[in-house]
């Protein structure tokens, strides 16, 4: 089920969708609303070779039939974010995995509702690439931005005060005549 409970007065219980939100960069985070705010668990676990379509199509109730068995579920340090939302965040950190292994993510929100715990969970895939050249080119594109803009700034401020010198220099011309 996709619905996490959400008590009204003590009388009433609704149902509400949960709204899961996934980020990714140097850490994945995973934030799921509800009232009270859940608890947020996030696991990654390896995806054998050739199995992508399987994890895809089979969700994580297959996952005897596509998870790598011979590579240990990730254990990177997980954070959780206190805000008016659960959340909980892995680091993505060097594993002794080569790059460009595939992983099934799960993001997990529970809520203890009249003393029964309620879960749902969002399921998604990512891998883990080397990037050490991107983040510098990533900066330099971000220099070159920049450097465009306030270039285009200076360029029009320039034109802005010359048009205005012209112009009194026309108006003081024409007051002398």
């Amino acid at each position: 089920a996709n619905f996490i409970i959400i008590p009204s007065p003590p009388e009433q219980v609704s149902e509400t969708k949960v709204a899961f939100t996934i980020d990714s960069g140097e850490w994945i985070t995973c934030i799921a609303s509800g009232n009270p705010p859940p608890t947020v668990t996030l696991d990654a676990y390896p995806i054998r070779r050739g199995a992508l379509a399987e994890a895809m199509r089979l969700g994580l109730e297959g996952i005897e039939h596509w998870r790598d068995y011979s590579r240990a579920q990730p254990d990177w340090p997980s954070a959780p974010l206190k805000n008016d939302t659960g959340s909980m965040m892995l680091v993505l950190r060097e594993t002794n995995d080569p790059p460009d292994i595939t992983y099934f993510g799960v993001c997990r929100g529970t809520n203890r509702v009249n003393k029964t715990d309620q879960t749902t969970h969002k399921a998604f895939i990512f891998q883990i690439r080397d990037i050490r050249g991107f983040t510098s080119s990533s900066s330099f594109n971000h220099f070159l931005i920049v450097a465009f803009i306030i270039s285009l700034l200076v360029f029009v401020l320039g034109t802005f005060i010359h048009e205005i010198l012209v112009l009194r220099h026309r108006y003081r011309r024409l007051k002398e005549e």
